[in-house]
């Protein structure tokens, strides 16, 4: 397992008696099973769809609808002049 950063799993495994630990010589991972007594599964009760539009973001299957922010439109003339003034910049230079 040659990883940098977390990794976290929620498998059930089976019950085991003890942590294992691998070390090398950069890094070291510790792989260990914990057993929460009492838990229950979850069931969902209803269930919702959702449609994504054009016009509005989303709709949902319950008719609710959410508009779209259309950020685009927001900061257009932000985005026309930076795109204006980046071809007379340099590669590498602070302007």
């Amino acid at each position: 397992m040659e990883r940098s950063g977390w990794s976290c799993t929620g498998k059930s495994l089976r019950k085991s008696r003890h942590a294992q630990s691998y070390a090398t010589a950069i890094s070291g991972t510790l792989g260990f099973s914990v057993e929460i007594p009492g838990v229950e599964k979850f069931e969902p009760k209803t269930s919702v769809g959702i449609d994504l539009g054009i016009n509005t973001l989303t709709t949902l299957s319950d008719s609710t609808a959410i508009k779209n922010p259309k950020t685009l439109d927001k900061h257009d003339s932000k985005l026309r002049k930076a795109q204006k003034d980046l071809p007379r910049k340099k590669k590498g230079s602070n302007n």
